[in-house]
């Protein structure tokens, strides 16, 4: 270890020493994530029988849940549950979709306002009444945004909270990202599996918490969904109606956190099925998985296409991928595209599934000769 992280990390132990010997009841918050991993063990150090309490979303990543319990298991853990009153979906419902971070005028959106407070600052808050711990650890950095910086400057490392009724301590406030890494190999840390699915970036780094949260997909996480929670990708865009929300969006141009490239990045918008559509193709792969292309002319060319599909997220990928290049070519034109442009397109790709490339194809001439009645034949076998 480097000097000045030994400098942070003797800071950080005598941080929690001192906070633990002037209270009698702690408890520390831990997400699972790296950051609160790090203090959970650092407070063991001193306080191996120390109380847990975890905030449950409800719609924490699978990976998420594993390593809950794995951990729980492995170091013996007494760990209080906080759950919200409402789900994610009930407050979507109630005050929209949480995507902006500000509004127009530059405060804060309601909907992103209304799903932090109930779904982590509330369960939190009730379970901190209920049970009257007198100091709280957290994992909180000021590095993660500009707010916690300035929390970090306004009230220091260790502190009442006047609001929340109880004292606060953040032991790796000072902490970079490399520090908490540092700290990991270190000590040898387990870390949640989630930080490991990183062949898709996005940028600002992995972050464990809800899944289906949106302030993130300008920075690439609809992709990384998409690539490798391809189900969970399908729940959100289409089920639930992210992918509707998106459009939308995109289509009265009332963005400000999200940039025009995010749907090209995350996800094209291209999903879901077309009402009237003038033609509907449908293709199966070699694993069994399907891909459903409908395509809608104007002016002898094809103005909308749209794709569904059973299959994994390289089915997905392939699927948006052959609809966005097919949008606004003629028919002549739409029957050129290959199972190599689809590739091109998608970018990143594990090679076991480069096969969905023609499956997108041939679902696209499929639905191109339902609508012309013409004898087209089918795209060249899957690519190996």
């Amino acid at each position: 270890m480097n000097n000045h992280f030994l400098e942070k990390l003797e800071y950080s132990k005598q941080l929690v020493k001192e906070a633990l010997s002037e209270h009698e009841d702690p408890i520390v918050a831990c997400s699972f994530g790296k950051d609160s991993m790090a203090v959970l063990h650092l407070v063991r150090q001193f306080k191996p029988d120390v109380k847990v309490l975890w905030n449950n979303t409800l719609v924490e990543y699978p990976d998420t849940y594993q390593f809950v319990r794995r951990i729980t298991k492995e170091w013996d853990l007494q760990i209080f549950e906080a759950k919200p009153q409402k789900t994610f979906w009930q407050i979507v419902d109630e005050f929209g979709w949480p995507i902006y971070p500000r509004n127009a005028t530059g405060n804060r959106q309601k909907a992103t306002v209304k799903c932090c407070k109930e779904l982590k600052k509330l369960p939190t808050l009730r379970l901190l009444r209920r049970y009257k711990w007198d100091l709280y650890f957290t994992g909180l950095t000021r590095y993660e945004s500009r707010l916690r910086e300035f929390s970090a400057q306004r009230y220091g490392d260790y502190f009442y909270s006047k609001t929340w009724r109880i004292w606060k301590c953040h032991p790796i406030q000072d902490w970079t990202t490399d520090d908490i890494w540092e700290y990991h190999r270190q000590f040898h840390l387990p870390h949640n599996p989630l930080y490991d699915k990183n062949a898709i970036e996005i940028r600002g780094g992995i972050r464990t918490g809800c899944w289906p949260c949106p302030q993130a997909i300008r920075y690439g996480k609809l992709q990384h969904l998409r690539y490798y929670y391809p189900r969970l990708f399908y729940l959100l865009v289409d089920k639930h109606g992210l992918g509707e929300e998106l459009g939308r969006i995109k289509a009265t141009k009332s963005i400000r956190a999200i940039d025009d490239n995010t749907c090209s990045e995350g996800y094209r918008l291209n999903w879901g099925k077309i009402r009237s559509a003038d033609g509907v193709g449908k293709a199966q792969g070699p694993c069994g998985d399907t891909i459903e292309v409908y395509i809608k002319l104007e002016d002898s060319r094809i103005a909308k296409a749209r794709f569904v599909t059973d299959g994994c997220h390289g089915a997905i990928a392939c699927g948006d991928a052959v609809t966005e290049l097919a949008r606004g070519k003629s028919i002549s034109q739409a029957l050129e595209i290959t199972p190599d442009d689809i590739l091109a397109s998608v970018g990143q790709m594990h090679e076991s599934e480069s096969h969905c490339s023609t499956l997108a194809v041939n679902a696209l001439r499929e639905a191109i000769k339902n609508y012309s009645s013409l004898e087209i034949p089918s795209a060249l076998a899957p690519l190996r």
